[in-house]
């Protein structure tokens, strides 16, 4: 200890002049005239600090600013420096000899020349012909504790690498940014980022709360993960490679390998909802749908195209059904074409025969058709209270009509009518000549 005072004492005695004017020299001890010791200067002098007789370090006398390696700091702490390097790995904090400057007794510059094209103005531009290919412009801050100091490259590091700024953490440990005693974002050792209160981020960014995108989202990984706190699985969603997007959710038991996939959006558009691949639709949905209201427009002009296609495989599956509140099933389309209405309007009405398996009737002209006598006729009417294949009321009740077989029917029943009375009306001139004859017979008498 007494070493020590002794030391401080020859160094108090120091005192380093500018053109040996007393006005402008600093002591150890302060000025004479003050009640405690202090490091400082006179005369509203800068306060300069230089190794190897140069400057390195200066205190503005007006605003208390401090630069390193700038004359006139712009800052309360502003650091400059104009160091040159070929590897980003050579950190300024190590050791490096400096180079030595002209002592030519001109004031101090503004900034370090070495690099510039010379003079003492701050604003001057960078001769970057000074500064060959691979070199490196740097300039940085360093911050560290009793526990980050231990090694030359711990800590906190604030830099500017040729035209980059970089904030740093130097050793194998989180970086937060907190907001009182509450992490805000958090950097983990394998580039991690945890936004909330997340100790540890378990994904490239991980969310805790509600995350809101004002613009676009971009997603360039593999697989992007959201973990729910109550434990049951996760929903995974990223891109497959092919430029389509999946999501995806995490099974019960939690195999990585054999995700559930929820939904795909393809490269060019193509939708699939609980299947991995839409095929050629736009919109391909593997299970039911549930909606208000389903708005289709169809803007194909080409034939035959459809704007509304049901497949089903089953004679008796409702490939459309409409179900009234209140009403129950008022329209069905069975999977074997038949249809169940209320009521139907339409200004056209047409039937294919052929679709619907019958033949026409015009069999009834042909030659060799038995029609029925009238009196077989009427004897069948008296006994079954209908005409001959025509169903009876209880068949309609109980099993309704096709109305194409019926309107063929009833045509059948024309046509037949159509013979009845062509035969009728050969009867009639039979026996109207029959008369004639017999009236003429009974005048020649």
């Amino acid at each position: 200890m007494r070493k020590y005072v002794i030391l401080f004492s020859a160094a108090a005695c120091l005192s380093f002049t500018q053109a040996q004017q007393p006005q402008q020299s600093w002591y150890i001890d302060g000025n004479s005239t003050g009640t405690q010791s202090f490091l400082g200067t006179w005369g509203m002098s800068p306060l300069r600090f230089k190794t190897n007789n140069l400057q390195r370090m200066v205190i503005n006398p007006f605003n208390g600013f401090v630069g390193m390696g700038v004359n006139e700091p712009k800052n309360p702490l502003h650091v400059h420096a104009n160091d040159k390097r070929t590897d980003y790995s050579i950190y300024p904090y190590e050791y490096k000899t400096p180079e030595p400057e002209d002592k030519d007794g001109k004031p101090e510059p503004d900034i370090c020349t070495r690099g510039y094209s010379g003079g003492t103005n701050s604003s001057e531009s960078l001769d970057t012909t000074e500064i060959t290919r691979g070199d490196i412009s740097y300039s940085a801050i360093q911050i560290t504790n009793c526990l980050t100091g231990k090694e030359a490259r711990n800590g906190l590091l604030l830099s500017m690498e040729n035209y980059t700024g970089y904030l740093r953490q130097l050793e194998d440990a989180n970086f937060n940014i907190s907001m009182k005693n509450q992490n805000a974002i958090t950097i983990t050792p394998n580039l991690n980022v945890g936004i909330g209160t997340i100790p540890n981020a378990a994904a490239k960014l991980h969310v805790n709360g509600i995350a809101r995108f004002m613009s676009h989202v971009y997603v360039e990984s593999t697989h992007l993960t959201y973990s729910h706190s109550s434990g049951n699985g996760v929903i995974n969603f990223g891109n497959n490679g092919n430029g389509n997007l999946f999501f995806r959710s995490l099974p019960t038991g939690g195999d990585i390998s054999n995700f559930n996939h929820l939904m795909i959006l393809t490269y060019d558009g193509r939708l699939g909802i609980n299947t991995y691949d839409p095929g050629n639709y736009k919109l391909a949905v593997n299970g039911d749908i549930g909606a208000e209201n389903l708005y289709i427009n169809n803007p194909a002009t080409t034939p035959w195209g459809h704007a509304v296609l049901a497949t089903v495989n089953n004679d008796y599956t409702k490939a459309l059904c409409v179900d009234r509140s209140g009403y129950g099933e008022v329209f069905i389309v069975w999977g074997n074409g038949v249809v169940n209405a209320k009521k139907i309007y339409a200004e056209e009405f047409e039937i294919h025969p052929n679709a619907m398996g019958i033949s026409w009737f015009d069999h009834v002209f042909a030659q060799d058709y038995k029609l029925m006598s009238l009196s077989e006729l009427e004897q069948f009417i008296k006994k079954n209270k209908h005409l001959p294949e025509i169903p009876s009321e209880k068949e309609v009740k109980e099993n309704g009509i096709n109305l194409g077989e019926m309107q063929g029917k009833l045509l059948l029943k024309i046509e037949e009518l159509t013979l009845y009375i062509i035969e009728q009306e050969k009867q009639m001139k039979e026996m109207q000549k029959q008369i004639d004859e017999l009236k003429q017979q009974k005048g020649g008498e």
